[in-house]
């Protein structure tokens, strides 16, 4: 089944990592013509809306693909948190399982979440 998505690619990540997710949005852009998602970058889409809303549907079905920048307190922030509870519900519930998601470790002593497929990360 063929799926329309607002957005090929969204980031994830802590504030500390910005640079570094902007960076890799431009580049995805530049070299593939991709639209990415990164909140700094898409204020004007967020104003007026509900946050929790509008970050869960970004993560939860509005991107073909999600990358989350990880770190030891990755989820732990109130908004980090929103997207990892929208990440989980639809890998858990959503049609294409975990396909949709790539973790990348930024911090190699970091725990992995233990509800992430292995085959993710």
């Amino acid at each position: 089944m063929s799926r329309e998505y607002k957005y090929d690619v969204a980031i994830s990540f802590l504030q500390e990592d910005e640079q570094l997710a902007i960076e890799i949005a431009d580049r995805l852009s530049d070299r593939v013509n991709v639209d990415v998602f990164i909140y700094s970058k898409r204020q004007n889409e967020l104003v007026g809306k509900d946050g929790l809303e509008a970050f869960s549907g970004v993560f939860g079905e509005q991107s073909r693909v999600v990358v989350v920048l990880h770190r030891e307190k990755w989820g732990r922030t109130a908004w980090t948190g929103v997207e990892e509870t929208a990440i989980k519900n639809r890998g858990i519930e959503g049609e294409q399982g975990w396909d949709f998601l790539l973790l990348i470790r930024l911090d190699m002593s970091a725990a992995i979440p233990k509800w992430l497929p292995r085959t993710r990360i």
